[in-house]
């Protein structure tokens, strides 16, 4: 539903959200990623397309959107992530 991987050695979240119809909007508060936290808003728009928006963040951390290629594994995923972060 929101897609969170948390990547805390490098101080990122990954977010891949896809709210269902039924809920249109979620808040997540004091989301830990290491020492890191922040607080994260979601939301879908007229067209189905989940958003989102980081509220208030402390320690540095970066979230960024990633999404999982069609087909693709876990391990997968979570290769291209962090290949994607370290660039």
């Amino acid at each position: 539903m929101l897609g969170l991987t948390p990547l805390a050695p490098l101080n990122t979240l990954i977010v891949n959200p896809d709210l269902p119809e039924w809920l249109p909007e979620v808040t997540l508060r004091g989301v830990e990623v290491g020492a890191a936290r922040a607080d994260l808003r979601f939301w879908r728009d007229d067209s189905g397309f989940t958003n989102h928006h980081v509220e208030r963040a402390s320690g540095g951390l970066a979230v960024r959107r990633y999404r999982r290629p069609h087909g693709s594994g876990p391990d997968d995923f979570l290769a291209a992530a962090v290949r994607e972060v370290i660039g």
